[in-house]
């Protein structure tokens, strides 16, 4: 399992192919997540707790991309815990950083910035994709935390920064 604190500030230009970099004009460096919903908190399980193979990971990967292809966004499958978010436009967002995340209520520190309702939407999208895949019905048949989400790694509030 690759260790998360590795994948922390990684740079798009030196981890993706240039053929990949162009696919999408902002790339966001971002981790799978497992988020855990109670009655009035959301918070991030630690993502050295995931189980996650690299060939599960590209799994989800290609069903997100199968799904979003036609609302421009794209996920590139780095590494287990590493992976690229790449769209066809400039999002003002801002996230709390994976490592604050992981010790947050969510639901107190959502996203903020003009975009934060539309990455909810894709998060809750995204969620509802992946709850019945097979990569997550074998996760859950195996006790293992399933992935029903993806985090930025670093607090950015434009996604053109990491362009």
């Amino acid at each position: 399992m690759t260790d998360v604190v590795t994948c922390v500030k990684p740079s798009a230009t030196a981890c993706l192919t240039p053929e990949v970099y162009q696919q999408a004009a902002f790339w966001l460096p971002v981790c799978p997540v497992h988020l855990i919903a109670d009655r009035d908190t959301l918070v991030l399980a630690p993502p050295d707790a995931l189980e996650l193979s690299l060939a599960q990971a590209q799994e989800l990967a290609d069903a997100f991309n199968r799904h979003f292809e036609q609302a421009g966004y794209q996920l590139v499958v780095v590494s287990e815990l590493c992976w690229f978010l790449g769209s066809s436009h400039a999002w003002k967002t801002q996230f709390p950083s994976l490592a604050e995340a992981v010790s947050m209520n969510l639901r107190d520190a959502w996203q903020k910035g003009k975009d934060a309702a539309v990455w909810r939407k894709l998060l809750n999208e995204t969620q509802m994709l992946w709850f019945v895949h097979a990569v997550n019905q074998g996760l859950e048949g195996q006790g293992k935390l399933v992935i029903n989400g993806f985090w930025s790694l670093e607090k950015k509030p434009w996604w053109q920064f990491w362009r």
